[in-house]
Formats: structure tokens, sequence, C-alpha cells
């Protein structure tokens, strides 16, 4: 190789290095929000609506009032 092949391929080398590192940092801050995005995912699944599919369902009946008792 000679001095101007080694020019260009030093530049072509540092172009390609300074764009892959952006692309990566661009990924990493993806990577981070959508990390985030399920972690509040998980959390606000993790709060009960009051049943589950694995329980049967807890009925609390109140008494009832008779006519008779009034």
């Amino acid at each position: 190789m000679n001095q101007d092949e080694i020019s260009n391929l030093l530049s072509v080398m540092q172009k390609r290095i300074t764009e892959l590192t952006s692309q990566n940092i661009m990924f990493e801050a993806k990577i981070i929000y959508l990390t985030n995005v399920i972690n509040n995912m998980s959390k606000e699944a993790s709060v009960s609506d009051g049943g589950s599919f694995d329980e049967p369902p807890k009925i609390e009946k109140e008494p009832t009032k008779s006519k008779r008792s009034e």
C-alpha cells in the first residue's frame, strides 16, 4: 500500500467508526427507553384489579330483609 491508499483507508475507517458509534448510542438510548416502558407496564399489571382467572370469585351476600321482618 502506498501513502494515499493508507490515508484513504484511515479516512474511511474513521468515518465508519463515527457512524457506528452514533448508531450504537441511538440504539442504547432506545433500549433504555423501551426497558422503562416495559418496567412501567409490569408495575401497572401487578396492581390487582379485583380478580383473577385462577381463583373463583368471592361473592359477599348481604343479608336479605324479608317483608315480614319489617
